[in-house]
C-alpha cells in the first residue's frame, strides 16, 4: 500500500480550448502539470486522474496509475476538452475513491477554469457527512484563468465549505507562460505542496510610525538582546539606541526575538529553522508557524476570497433620487411583486421566488423572442446573482403596487407585512 495517494481532478471542459498565453488553456495546463506539479509528487505516491462527468448524471472517468507517475503524465498529455463542467458531482466521485485508497496521506488536486454548470449548490450535491470527510483530506483547488465574479465566488464558497486550500492564477489579461509558471510556483509554495521553495515574506512594507527604543523596551525587548540577534547574523539591521526603527524592522525583530528568547530554542536549531525562510526575516507568527512533526514552516490556511462589487451602492442612491423626483412613489424602498427563477428548479416556468430584501438587483432588458426559451431560462439562472432579469410578459403578474423601471436601474426591495390575515397567493 502506498504511503500517499494523489488524485488529480482535471477539467476537460470545452472552455479549456480558449486561448491563453499564445496557446490554449488546455495546452498551458498540460505544460504546468509536466514542469511544475509532477516534479513535486514523490515517486512512491499512488497517482490517479479523474476527468469531469459527461453531463450532470452518470459517473466520471477514473484512471488509476499506481506509482507509475510517468504513465499518469503521458495520459494527461493526451487529454482533450469537449465537456461542460459538472465539477461538484465529479468531486463527489473523487471523494469516494480517495477514502478507499487506504493511504496515510490523501490529496485531491482540482484544476478547473470555471464554475460548476449543473445549477445546484454544493449543499445539494454533497451531504454534510461528505463535506466533513473532505475536511479530513488535503484538497487543493486551483482556479485556472477564472476571472468572473460569479465563478470566483462559487469556487471560493466551495473551498470554504470543504476546508480546501485554493488559489487563483493565470487570470490576468496578457499573461505570459513564464509569468503563469511563476504564479503557480508561488501558490504551490503557499498551499504547502512545494516544499523545496523557501517561504516568501509575509509582507514587504507595513503602515505605521517610526519607533524609538524606549518604546521597544516597553514591549520587553532589550537593546542588548537585539544586538545579539544582529551579531548572530539573524537580524538584518544593526540596532542603535538613538536610531529610529521602522514598522517592518520592528516586525522582524519581534519575530526573531520570540524564537530566540521566548521558546528557549538554541542558536543552532534556530539557524536550521530559519534556513527555510528568506532573509531579511519579515515574517509574523500570525502568517506562518513551525510544524514540529514535519519539521518545517507552513503558512496558516486563509479563507477563500469573495468578490464584492461595491460600485453598486452609489448606483442605488442615483436610482432612489430619480424615482423620488419623478414622484413615481411616495416612499423608498418600494414593494414590487414579480418573480425570478432561482437554482431551486432552474428550468421550471412554474417555479416562482420572491425578491430577497437583502439583495440589490440590476434591471436588464430581455428581448421578447428570447423570454420564454429554455436557453434564456438557463442563462438567467446561471447569471451573476447581483443581476435580475424582468420579463416583459409575466404570466404570473398580479396587481400589486408597481413602479416603472428601466434597464440599468438598481433596485432594492422590502416585504411589507399585510394587515390582518395574509391572503393565499399561490397553491
Amino acid at each position: 500500500m502506498a504511503h500517499a495517494y494523489f488524485e488529480i481532478v482535471f477539467d476537460d471542459s470545452d472552455s479549456m480550448n480558449d486561448p491563453l498565453a499564445g496557446l490554449t488553456r488546455l495546452e498551458v495546463a498540460k505544460q504546468l502539470f509536466e514542469k511544475e506539479i509532477f516534479p513535486l509528487i514523490d515517486n512512491n505516491t499512488e497517482v490517479a486522474v479523474r476527468l469531469l462527468r459527461n453531463g450532470c448524471g452518470g459517473k466520471s472517468e477514473y484512471f488509476p496509475f499506481g506509482t507509475r507517475k510517468m504513465d499518469c503524465l503521458q495520459f494527461i498529455r493526451g487529454v482533450y476538452a469537449t465537456k461542460d463542467t459538472p465539477l461538484f458531482n465529479t468531486m463527489k466521485d473523487a471523494l469516494e475513491t480517495t477514502l478507499k485508497s487506504g493511504a496515510n496521506e490523501k490529496t485531491i488536486f482540482v484544476l478547473t477554469d470555471g464554475e460548476d454548470t449543473c445549477g445546484l449548490s454544493i449543499d445539494k450535491v454533497l451531504t454534510k457527512a461528505e463535506q466533513q470527510y473532505f475536511k479530513q483530506i488535503n484538497v487543493i483547488l486551483a482556479q485556472f484563468a477564472v476571472s468572473g465574479s460569479y465563478a470566483v465566488n462559487q469556487l471560493s464558497h466551495l473551498a470554504n465549505t470543504l476546508g480546501a486550500k485554493t488559489f487563483n492564477f493565470a487570470s490576468g489579461a496578457g499573461a505570459s507562460l513564464s509569468s503563469i509558471r511563476t504564479e503557480l510556483k508561488t501558490a504551490l509554495n503557499v498551499v504547502g505542496m512545494n516544499k523545496n521553495e523557501l517561504l516568501r515574506h509575509c509582507y514587504e512594507v507595513l503602515p505605521g510610525k517610526m519607533v524609538e527604543w524606549k518604546d521597544i523596551e516597553a514591549m520587553g525587548i532589550e537593546l542588548h538582546q537585539a544586538k545579539l540577534l544582529y551579531h548572530e547574523d539573524f537580524l538584518s539591521w544593526e540596532p542603535k539606541y538613538n536610531a529610529l526603527v521602522s514598522p517592518v524592522e520592528l516586525a522582524e525583530l519581534k519575530f526573531l526575538y520570540g524564537i530566540r528568547f521566548k521558546t528557549g530554542i538554541g542558536v543552532q536549531m534556530m539557524r536550521t529553522m530559519l534556513s527555510q525562510l528568506v532573509k531579511p526575516y519579515y515574517y509574523n507568527s500570525n502568517c506562518i508557524y513551525w510544524h514540529f512533526e514535519e519539521a518545517r514552516w507552513k503558512y496558516f490556511p486563509q479563507p477563500a476570497p469573495i468578490v464584492v462589487e461595491r460600485v453598486v451602492e452609489k448606483e442605488v442612491e442615483k436610482v432612489v433620487e430619480r424615482i423620488v423626483e419623478k414622484e413615481v412613489v411616495k416612499e423608498v424602498p418600494v414593494e414590487v411583486v414579480k418573480e425570478i427563477y432561482t437554482d431551486k428548479v432552474p428550468y421550471d416556468m412554474d417555479s416562482k421566488e420572491w425578491y430577497r430584501k437583502d439583495r440589490l438587483y440590476r434591471v436588464e432588458d430581455i428581448p421578447e423572442e428570447d423570454s420564454n426559451s429554455l436557453q434564456y431560462k438557463y442563462k438567467a439562472q446561471m447569471a451573476d446573482m447581483s443581476n435580475i432579469f424582468l420579463l416583459k410578459n409575466n404570466p404570473f403578474e398580479i396587481k400589486p403596487k408597481t413602479i416603472k423601471v428601466s434597464p440599468g436601474d438598481i433596485l432594492e426591495f422590502t416585504h411589507k407585512k399585510s394587515k390582518g390575515r395574509p391572503k393565499k397567493k399561490y397553491n
